[in-house]
């Protein structure tokens, strides 16, 4: 069994040809910042930060907040624009950030999927 990994300048073919072909995509990986942030951080304002606000003072911090948390949720996505190319096609599996971590989170959901299934 081979399992190949490639960003696809080179490789599209042996990507193809691999019982499971794995794509690297270029991509900025989430600071270590922003990791922590979305570990602390609630979808909902603190009701501290909401006492003493009338309706339209609520309303406003609600928007703020969930600005915030949409724009650390979309760090930790990587960017949504992102370019996929060839070995997104030629590959059956793909992984946004440029780590061979991506190797091990794929045998973990392969694993996954098995327990699963039986």
């Amino acid at each position: 069994m081979t399992l190949m990994c490639g960003d696809g300048t080179n490789d599209v073919g042996s990507l193809k040809r691999a019982d499971v072909g794995l794509a690297i995509v270029n991509n900025i990986p989430p600071s270590k910042e922003m990791k922590a942030k979305k570990k602390t951080m609630s979808m909902w304002p603190k009701k501290e930060e909401l006492a003493g606000l009338d309706a339209a003072g609520m309303q406003q911090k609600m928007k703020e907040h969930q600005a915030e948390y949409q724009k650390v949720m979309m760090a930790q996505a990587g960017d949504p624009t992102l370019e996929l190319g060839d070995a997104c096609i030629a590959a059956p599996f793909t992984f946004k950030f440029t780590s061979l971590k991506s190797v091990k989170r794929l045998i973990r959901e392969g694993r996954k999927t098995l327990t699963t299934t039986f």
